[in-house]
């Protein structure tokens, strides 16, 4: 079994399905914003498409994936109540 070490030093037992946590976690998320409205709300203001669950685990463009965050959480800061100004490309 594989065996993956944490800062303090501690042994975890991974198993063989750690590889594909990734994966659960972004659905995850995707289920969360789905929840505040985010294929609604966020695609409409920023005329941006809808991520699909698996957006953030696999690395495709990486400037497209962090303009995407970036503006997803100034939509979630603003969703909050927060004056905050949307990134810029």
């Amino acid at each position: 079994m594989e065996e993956r070490r944490q800062s303090r030093g501690e042994v975890v037992d991974a198993g063989p399905g750690y590889a594909y946590m990734i994966y659960v976690l972004m659905e995850s998320l995707l289920d969360k914003l789905k929840l505040l409205n985010y294929d609604t709300e966020f695609s409409q203001e920023f005329k941006m498409k809808n991520i699909n669950r698996h957006y953030f685990a696999l690395q495709t463009n990486p400037g497209e994936q962090f303009f995407m965050f970036s503006s997803l959480a100034a939509w979630l800061i603003r969703k909050c109540g927060v004056k905050f100004d949307s990134p810029q490309e």
